[in-house]
């Protein structure tokens, strides 16, 4: 699992609250915008400000092509940020069939309109769709691989003492397997989405057997030891906490592990259907000035 395929730089800050009133009172206004030109049609497609909004939304449309020419053509990659390249071709990728969609009146008229109509509503339903996972995955997936490092490197054992989790050795190889099953490749799908669709409080479940034979083996140790009851209760509670985080943690990088794949999968989808749009899209300007 790597975050490597996407730039960390690309992953922005949560909205605040003022942006998100902001967006929902936007998005509000667009939609009862969108019924009063769906049932009064103020306008036609033909229309000059028809027209007008067809070029605008027409151009956008066209500039969406930018962004992958950005990111892959190397003489590029000295214009700007990827992060501003990315958050323009996420307007376009909004305002462009938007106004598309206000140029037609919510009312298609021939076949050509028809298919470059669709082909837009499914780039940016799946263009939606992809900044939710985006966001989903990646800002949290550096994160959760580094907290397993973090915790794999905490069970290992010191130069002076012994770790707990060495005292019964069946926890240690059942946490490895915990780990590597769900990521290996003979592992079904079924049990996938089993780990990945899970309850949070599963891992605390699982791990509940595990957790009990360690503290039976480090009450042991410390009798063996002489440690006292201060120590012993501290040692405990360390130990039993991280052997639930361990075991959570590897739940979320599970999850983030299936949402990646998604990830992958819905760009198979996204970036062929934008290539349709824009053939459609200036298909169907041709026919509007030539027919």
């Amino acid at each position: 699992m790597s975050s490597a395929t996407i730039p960390s730089e690309l992953v922005g800050r949560p909205l605040s609250p003022w942006q998100r009133i902001l967006l929902y009172v936007t998005g509000g206004a667009v939609l009862a915008l969108a019924l009063w030109v769906w049932l009064a049609r103020p306008y036609t497609p033909g229309s000059r400000l028809g027209y007008d909004l067809g070029l605008v939304g027409g151009c956008m449309t066209l500039a969406l092509l930018l962004y992958p020419l950005r990111k892959h053509w190397r003489r590029l990659h000295n214009f700007g940020s990827l992060r501003a390249w990315f958050i323009v071709h996420l307007v376009f990728g909004i305002c462009g069939p938007l106004l598309v969609v206000f140029h037609s009146g919510f009312r298609l008229h021939s076949f050509n309109a028809s298919v470059a109509f669709w082909c837009m509503i499914t780039v940016a339903l799946s263009g939606g769709a992809g900044r939710y996972i985006y966001l989903r995955v990646y800002s949290n997936l550096s994160r959760t691989n580094a907290l397993l490092w973090e915790y794999e490197g905490s069970m290992e054992s010191t130069g002076e003492e012994i770790h707990p989790l060495d005292l019964v050795p069946r926890v240690r190889q059942w946490l490895e397997d915990y780990r590597r099953h769900p990521f290996a490749r003979r592992s079904s799908w079924f049990e996938k989405l089993r780990r990945v669709f899970a309850s949070p409080k599963r891992g605390r479940r699982r791990s509940r057997r595990a957790r009990r034979l360690v503290l039976e083996a480090l009450k042991r140790h410390a009798k063996r030891m002489g440690w006292p009851a201060q120590k012993l209760a501290r040692e405990e509670r360390a130990v039993d906490q991280l052997v639930v985080d361990y075991v959570q943690t590897v739940d979320a990088a599970v999850r983030l592990s299936f949402w990646e794949r998604v990830f992958s999968a819905w760009h198979i989808l996204h970036a062929p259907v934008v290539y349709v749009l824009v053939i459609s899209a200036v298909a169907h300007v041709v026919a509007v000035h030539v027919y």
